[in-house]
């Protein structure tokens, strides 16, 4: 990451809480989290993420982060991990972008439905 450099444990720990609290953990169930944090690793490093989300929720976040990077580094073994952690991004960027994409069409669809079928109901009625 260019023009980010952390050259302490602590400093990569707050970063990470930054991070976790920009992106805005929703709660899911009771997640006293904020306190002591989860701990996670992501492609052989441990994080503490403290946040409001459940603590399980988290963790499969993280085991889902860490997959992508594993699923590029599989591909691509000569990659430093800064490169490798914004190509993981790219690629889950990229599956959020088709799932937005497909709830929309699938929005269209239902109105197009919904207008046919009320069409049908004002004919008859």
């Amino acid at each position: 990451m260019k023009g980010c450099s952390l050259v302490s444990k602590k400093q990569a720990y707050l970063a990470c809480e930054v991070e976790c609290k920009e992106l805005n953990l929703r709660e899911i169930g009771a997640g006293k989290n904020l306190e002591t944090g989860t701990k996670v690793t992501i492609f052989g490093r441990s994080y503490t993420i403290k946040g409001d989300a459940d603590p399980d929720h988290i963790r499969e976040i993280a085991d889902y982060v860490d997959h992508k990077m594993k699923e590029i580094s599989a591909r691509t073994p000569a990659i430093p991990s800064s490169k490798l952690a914004i190509l993981a991004a790219l690629n889950i960027a990229e599956d959020l972008h088709q799932l937005r994409e497909q709830e929309k069409a699938k929005k269209h669809y239902i109105e197009q439905k919904t207008t046919a079928l009320l069409t049908l109901l004002d004919e008859r009625l």
